[in-house]
């Protein structure tokens, strides 16, 4: 199974993630995952070195697969829409395959083919089919957390039971369920049991009366509400079981609307006070695609209003005339770094090298080192748009 678990650009990275994750769970694996899932990256990908999450780690994957499957279209002159589709489908495994072709019909440009499928991967019945005895994580919509629980980590008052609580924002073990059930195929208004590694189950518990023999009302958590804890209790308790219910709730909508606060209240903040440039575009791209905001004008307005006063006048100054969100954020780099980017180079100035063929800037990163011949820092081919290890100081006399 490790063999399978190379990370290749040949599959797209949610997919690649969820077998990680997966290998990790059976394998018992619960530290140094980011460490060995950079091992597990073919060498000719570039992978940031200040990368500390698999969340991250995927988000650079994922530009890197779209920027590769960009530049192949682009390098093998294929312009025509439907040559693109069909190239992309074969990226895909067969579980995503089927599905990814009925909803691409209508689609009008590259860009429409990434914004399709980033959609059928967040949709809660398009996935994967889940069997009975399935490893599965419970991700909330809203937050973005996983349902967890810790083995002897236990609630101080109500039952006193092991806690179920939001944890991290990527999986790992503690996030991780056995999915039960009496038939081969979970489906609407099936009941499942969900099993946390130590052979405790999610459920909620009452209150029993030894002296009069009798049930009594549900604990309360902390909250007041009915408490949900882990218990070592029977399969066949209904206080354990648990439906899929999906039938009436707007998912996209509730996504779309939780992007798009996220975007309201989304800030810059320069690097010279701690703030990360790269990340920060990043995640402006990822709400813009979450919200399904493609109108340029609206990206426009949002992306102004994450910019301090003094940067939000001199940026609205030079954006009248770009045509895409992509050279929204160039436009914004080249501002970052103002007249070092002028037609005249000065001594000092500020600089990137484009690479002509590829269109990727010369980088380095600070102590990623050769580990042959001098053992010198690193210079590499980055990404096609402008960062910090993109950066250079050009001196003359």
């Amino acid at each position: 199974m490790l063999l399978q678990m190379i990370y290749d650009g040949n599959i797209h990275p949610d997919e690649w993630l969820r077998q990680f994750n997966t290998y990790c769970f059976l394998k018992k694996i619960t530290e140094d995952n980011v460490k060995l899932a950079k091992m597990m990256i073919d060498s000719t990908i570039h992978v940031p070195k200040d990368v500390t999450s698999l969340t991250e780690l995927v988000s650079a994957l994922k530009a890197e697969f779209i920027e590769t499957f960009r530049k192949l279209c682009r390098d093998a002159e294929i312009d025509d829409l439907r040559e693109q589709k069909e190239y992309f489908v074969e990226t895909l495994p067969y579980v995503l395959k089927k599905k990814f072709l009925d909803k691409i019909d209508d689609i009008k440009s590259l860009s429409d083919i990434f914004l399709r499928f980033n959609n059928l991967l967040i949709e809660p019945t398009s996935n994967f089919f889940i069997k009975n005895g399935s490893i599965v994580a419970i991700r909330h919509v809203a937050t973005g957390k996983y349902l967890s629980t810790i083995e002897n980590l236990r609630y101080e008052t109500g039952s006193e039971s092991q806690m179920v609580f939001l944890g991290d924002t990527e999986p790992h073990h503690t996030s991780l369920w056995k999915i039960k059930f009496d038939k081969d195929y979970a489906t609407i208004d099936t009941f499942v049991t969900l099993q946390q590694r130590f052979d405790k189950f999610l459920g909620i518990r009452y209150d029993y009366n030894n002296y009069y023999n009798s049930r009594g009302d549900y604990y309360k958590s902390p909250s007041q509400n009915t408490e949900v804890s882990c218990n070592v209790i029977k399969e066949n308790d209904n206080d354990n079981k648990w439906r899929f219910d999906t039938n009436d709730l707007n998912y996209q909508g509730l996504f779309k609307n939780t992007s798009k606060r996220k975007l309201q209240v989304l800030k810059y903040k320069s690097e010279n006070i701690g703030g990360d440039t790269s990340k920060f575009i990043e995640t402006f791209r990822k709400l813009c695609r979450d919200a399904e905001i493609d109108d340029l004008k609206e990206q426009k307005e949002y992306f102004v209003e994450t910019l301090t006063y003094a940067l939000r006048k001199k940026f609205l100054d030079i954006i009248d005339d770009i045509e895409s969100l992509s050279d929204l954020i160039l436009r914004f780099n080249k501002l970052l770094i103002g007249p070092t980017l002028s037609t005249n180079i000065k001594n000092g100035s500020v600089v990137a090298l484009k690479h002509v063929s590829t269109g990727k800037y010369l980088s380095t990163i600070e102590n990623l080192r050769y580990k042959t011949g001098s053992g010198s820092q690193m210079v590499y081919l980055g990404v096609s748009e402008l960062d910090r290890s993109s950066l250079w100081i050009i001196k003359f006399d």
